[in-house]
């Protein structure tokens, strides 16, 4: 986990850090409550991932969720 965003690094407008602050909370509070019951992820993608593999699941939330913060900002 060698990925941080810092404040100091952001260039783009402070509301769109909180929006984006906001949207990666939730990401991780629905990937981690959503896990066993239904295995939504495999019905999705056709039993080709799951989130039983928590490695995977950790690494590609982890890449979702730093590649957001990094993005550039729409004017």
């Amino acid at each position: 986990m060698s990925s941080c965003i810092s404040l100091r690094s952001w260039s783009g407008a402070r509301s769109s850090l909180y929006r984006r602050y906001m949207l990666m909370v939730s990401t991780v509070f629905l990937s981690m409550s959503d896990r066993g019951r239904t295995d939504r992820l495999q019905a999705l993608s056709g039993r080709k991932a799951s989130e039983s593999d928590s490695e995977d699941m950790r690494q590609e939330l982890l890449d979702f969720i730093v590649g957001g913060m990094k993005q550039g900002v729409n004017s």
